[in-house]
């Protein structure tokens, strides 16, 4: 990937990892009710929900599993 953005090329990745997502300078869109929209690492839901499983691994179990 590194070889590719140096070269000048353009990358699109659709992912779910937090590490894919912080690579330097990447541009970082999120779907929103058919809409893209940008946003920023710290803001995106797939770093916030990982830290909150990290941080809190069992309260997240906890409400993953609720009949709610």
């Amino acid at each position: 990937m590194k070889e590719a953005v140096n070269a000048g090329s353009q990358i699109i990745i659709y992912t779910h990892s937090p590490v894919i997502l912080a690579y330097p300078d990447a541009e970082i869109f999120v779907a929103e009710n058919g809409i893209l929209k940008a946003t920023s690492y710290d803001d995106c839901y797939i770093y916030r929900d990982m830290l909150a499983f990290i941080t809190n691994k069992d309260l997240v179990i906890k409400e993953l599993l609720s009949d709610q």
